[in-house]
């Protein structure tokens, strides 16, 4: 067989004076606002970390006299019981209700006590009656002195301080507000039995003139009694309150995770009360940002 045919491609000719041959052509050029919209996708989260930078510092910036401080209405938890051991019969309050002082807020079993106090008014009754019979027979007031009536004098004073001590055991038995508050937690139902000091209920009691805080420890050495504070509620769910500082706590301690800055970030600082003119009312735990002066 013969060999096979390598085909050839000769170049095409140049022609003198000719232009020489064009490359790929050239891509189009981009407008200048799509670079830029280009440029800004890749930097916005450049802007967006240096903004949240920012916002940090001016949130957290601190100084002589002023700086970040954070304060709540004071609120005292007050544990009520009752002073005698008993049967709960009834809870006479419900959770949320603002009780005033004296207001019944639960009753132990009085029913033994209710007896006996019936059946001592009764003894009462009979003493006081035969006690008027023999001053009749004796002639009226005028027989006072009749030794004669010694005895039923004495019955009578006898059932008076018995139907005054069971009185008393009653009124026992009765579970009442000491202040006004609102009640926060109930423990027992009717029929659980309670010893004297057991604790039945719960009270939420307010200082609406007072509000309590924590101050960092760079600012401790430039507050003092009697500086004068603005507290701004947090959620502007009120007007400004104007106060001053009424009391300093005693040492650095551990600020309550409620009255952190940050409340996962451990912090130390010193308790400050501050003491606000008008009492304005705010729900118990509502937070105030502090500004000093």
């Amino acid at each position: 067989m013969g060999e096979p045919l390598e085909s050839k491609v000769e170049p095409a000719p140049v022609r003198s004076g000719s232009p020489p041959p064009e490359g790929p052509p050239r891509p189009p050029r981009i407008p200048a606002g799509r670079k830029l919209a280009r440029l800004a996708v890749r930097a916005w989260p450049f802007v967006i970390w240096c903004a949240a930078l920012a916002a940090a510092a001016w949130l957290y910036r601190d100084g002589p006299g002023r700086g970040p401080a954070l304060a709540m209405e004071e609120i005292e938890e007050l544990k009520v019981s009752p002073t005698t051991a008993g049967r709960l019969a009834t809870v006479q309050v419900a959770v949320g209700q603002h009780v005033r002082p004296g207001d019944v807020l639960a009753m132990l079993d009085a029913r033994e006590v209710e007896r006996r106090l019936r059946t001592a008014k009764e003894d009462l009754d009979r003493s006081r009656a035969r006690l008027a019979d023999c001053l009749k027979d004796a002639g009226g007031p005028a027989g006072n002195g009749d030794p004669r009536l010694l005895p039923f004098e004495q019955d009578l004073r006898a059932q008076e301080a018995r139907v005054a001590d069971l009185e008393a055991e009653e009124r026992k038995l009765q579970i009442l507000a000491p202040v006004s508050g609102t009640v926060s937690r109930i423990f027992g139902h009717s029929g659980e039995w309670k010893t004297a000091g057991g604790e039945v209920l719960v009270l939420l009691v307010s200082h609406p003139e007072r509000r309590t805080g924590y101050i960092s420890e760079r600012l401790i050495s430039s507050v003092g009694i009697g500086t004068p504070v603005t507290l701004r509620p947090r959620d502007l769910a009120g007007p400004p309150l104007k106060g001053r500082v009424i009391e300093l706590g005693p040492q650095i301690e551990p600020v309550p995770a409620r009255l952190r800055a940050v409340p996962g970030a451990p912090e130390w600082g010193r308790r400050i009360v501050f003491e606000v003119k008008p009492a304005g009312a705010s729900l118990p735990g509502q937070l105030y940002d502090v500004g000093f002066h």
